[in-house]
């Protein structure tokens, strides 16, 4: 269940799912965020609340509303079958080389996240 997929998703979510598959995948989201007419571009955040970690999945409009992006702070969170909490970023980039993954993007989140 919190196995990324690169490219493909997280555990039974996919790139590329309506909202309705979503919804049947996970339910209703607790809280859902429209984007500021100032944004470079339309979306919707759908945030989940689990055991005090948030999921947050985005649909955008670009994409016609299907999903996009998945946001989450589980510690759970697995790549490639190893847990990925606690690891440094040279020990990410290092299990990902080994997996064939020479060319990693690196996006650095608002706060330095």
């Amino acid at each position: 269940e919190n196995e990324i997929i690169l490219g493909t998703g997280m555990g039974p979510l996919r790139f590329g799912a309506t909202m309705d598959e979503v919804r049947t995948l996970v339910g209703e989201p607790e809280e859902i965020e429209e984007s500021e007419d100032e944004d470079d571009f339309e979306h919707q955040a759908w945030n989940y609340y689990e055991d005090d970690h948030l999921l947050s999945l985005y649909f955008d409009r670009e994409d016609d509303f299907r999903l996009s992006c998945i946001e989450t702070d589980n510690p759970g969170l697995r790549l490639f079958g190893e847990p990925l909490h606690g690891r440094s970023l040279d020990q990410v980039r290092d299990l990902m080389q080994r997996h064939g993954q020479t060319n990693p993007e690196l996006e650095t989140m608002e706060g330095g996240e």
